[in-house]
């Protein structure tokens, strides 16, 4: 099987949607290139047929080929070692590596000897690895998982507290509960247990038994089963598991960094930035020309008069932008600046990875973190897309990704940027996703919610003015101008199904939104998109109702087999999780 058939396979819309020519030329390039990022570099004339999001979409379809091309070489290998045989033509049949796994047990199982002809092998050894598929289908879409806190009473126990349920299906898993059950599980404070669905997966085995050749049928559908799929069905559900939940955060964070690179740069003939972090450490603060080079600096100690500093800054410079953080550990100065600056401040910068981003200027920590902020909101695709995207902290759960995996991935996601700004695509295909924005090319920024000083100031109802820090797979967090963030939970974003929350909202993205919870004692704050009744819709981005979710990547689905009704042919589901499932998730994430 080639790169376009894996392609067809994998993402029908997607195959459909690409010229096949350009789609062989590609899938070439990326064979001999090994990456989409190699291509990238390049300039490769391969790519010019796609757009960006079709590349962003080949290149994950790439990976999976290389997987399955890995899998598909030790399988024969195996295959040949011990003696078996399979039919000829049946390796294309055979899309993912879980399946290939399946073949290999079926060789086993169904020798050319006990057929009396080639075709007939091939149609048995076919059957043998769709019962296969149509149990995992049934696993997935059935099963039930039971997660378990091992000991309550552990100093740790409470951070996986929230992710522990008696009974979930393995549909309705939220990337975020696995990867965060199997952390637990590897430190010991989580216990997994999955129950799969045996009698429907017996009657799969029942209903196709006279399809899977005479050797297998007088074996028996119990005895087929047992080698087939249950020695092989739990740990083969929970890596398919681990893979969606992995791909979604990778996803959420490439979605996340994609919008720092995004941000419109700042037009400014000079702009005053301001660092704060800690209460002890000094407020350094840089004015800065259009173009980034420092033209003045000044340290603040903790403890001077920071507005009548800040005033002399201006009166001395009269810059005509200010720059601030969009979060920091001392927020009482932090909301000083924003009253002072407040006419002219025009952009708030995620301060992440500043020790990186301060390596080879030589400035004092916090008059460089200044610098930082100021050159982020001249120029945020070149300045974020100098540190590595890593250290960014993008999207949650990354931890458990493997740092390699996330680089590439991250690196791809730059790439991408810069090569859809050279071919002058980038800011045409956003079309105002941001919002409205000023004649220096970002938003107009009022000071957060002057009169919200403390938790205890918000309550529900309250409308709130907020800035998008971070997205995560099951929401966004929003920095509202207190300390404690808050969180706007994915079933909150839009009245519409959302499954990415990159796919209303942005990081940097100013929002309006409703407070729906305020748990001072639990420094929990929980926030709405959505119109409260009876009222205007207040969400930035709306999006057609029509869009579906996107298919799972869990290979071919199992047929209608006799009187089983199962799913459909297709990539996936478009069942929606029910409005009570969302809600409940979004109480098990704030009882942290």
């Amino acid at each position: 099987m080639d790169f376009v058939e894996h392609t067809r396979r994998l993402n029908r819309d997607l195959y459909d949607a690409c010229d096949r020519g350009a789609l062989n030329k590609l899938g070439r390039a990326m064979d001999r290139a090994g990456s989409l990022s190699v291509l990238l570099e390049a300039s490769d004339p391969s790519l010019e047929p796609f757009p960006a999001s079709h590349l962003r979409d080949l290149s994950k379809v790439h990976r999976e080929f290389m997987r399955w091309k890995d899998a598909a070489k030790e399988m024969r290998r195996v295959i040949s070692s011990s003696g078996l045989s399979l039919p000829d033509g049946i390796l294309p049949e055979i899309a993912t590596p879980h399946e290939l796994g399946a073949l290999e047990r079926t060789a086993r199982m169904c020798p050319r000897s006990t057929h009396p002809d080639h075709g007939s092998w091939f149609s048995a050894v076919k059957a043998h690895v769709e019962l296969w598929n149509a149990c995992v289908e049934i696993g997935l879409s059935t099963g039930t998982a039971a997660i378990t806190v091992i000991d309550p009473d552990h100093p740790d126990a409470r951070e996986y507290t929230s992710i522990a349920t008696s009974k979930i299906n393995l549909d309705e898993l939220r990337g975020y509960q696995w990867l965060g059950a199997r952390r637990g599980e590897r430190a010991g404070m989580i216990e997994i247990n999955l129950d799969l669905p045996r009698e429907a997966i017996k009657q799969q085995g029942e209903a196709r038994l006279s399809l899977l050749g005479l050797s297998s049928q007088k074996r028996g559908v119990d005895s087929v089963l047992e080698e087939l799929v249950w020695n092989n069905l739990e740990p083969v559900l929970i890596s398919l598991l681990d893979r969606r939940s992995r791909t979604e955060a990778l996803g959420t964070a490439a979605s996340a960094y994609a919008g720092l690179l995004e941000l419109p740069p700042l037009v400014a003939k000079v702009l005053v930035a301001a660092h704060v972090s800690t209460t002890t450490a000094p407020v350094g603060v840089a004015v800065l020309s259009g173009d980034g080079a420092p033209i003045a600096q000044e340290e603040i100690p903790a403890g001077a008069d920071l507005t009548a500093r800040i005033l002399s800054v201006l009166e001395a410079h009269s810059p005509d932008a200010a720059v601030l953080p969009v979060t920091a550990s001392d927020s009482e100065r932090l909301r000083l600046l924003e009253s002072t600056l407040e006419s002219s401040l025009k952009a708030r910068i995620i301060p992440a990875a500043l020790t990186e981003a301060r390596e080879g200027l030589d400035h004092p920590p916090m008059i460089a973190g200044a610098i930082v902020l100021g050159r982020r909101a001249l120029n945020p695709a070149v300045e974020y897309g100098s540190v590595n995207p890593a250290s960014l902290g993008l999207g949650e759960y990354t931890s458990d990704i493997d740092d390699t995996v996330l680089a590439q991935v991250l690196v791809e996601t730059r790439l991408l940027a810069q090569w859809d700004r050279k071919r002058g695509r980038g800011a045409s295909q956003k079309g105002g996703a941001s919002g409205s924005r000023s004649a220096g090319g970002v938003k107009k920024i009022k000071q957060l919610n002057p009169l919200v000083k403390t938790i205890r100031d918000l309550k529900p109802g309250m409308t709130v003015d907020g800035i998008v820090t971070n997205l995560t797979r099951f929401g966004a967090f929003v920095n509202i101008g207190l300390t404690t963030e808050a969180m706007i939970h994915v079933s909150q974003l839009s009245e519409e199904f959302v499954d990415e929350p990159s796919q209303v909202v942005r990081v940097g993205q100013n929002v309006s939104a409703r407070v729906i919870e305020v748990v001072p004692e639990k420094s929990r704050i929980a926030l709405s998109l959505k119109p409260d009744s009876g009222t205007m819709d207040r969400s930035p981005s709306r999006r057609d109702s029509s869009r579906e979710r996107p298919a799972r990547p869990y290979g071919p689905q199992i047929e209608k087999v006799g009187d089983n009704t199962q799913r459909s042919k297709g990539s996936g589901s478009s069942d929606k999780p029910s409005r009570s499932a969302a809600l409940a998730d979004l109480d098990a994430l704030f009882k942290k």
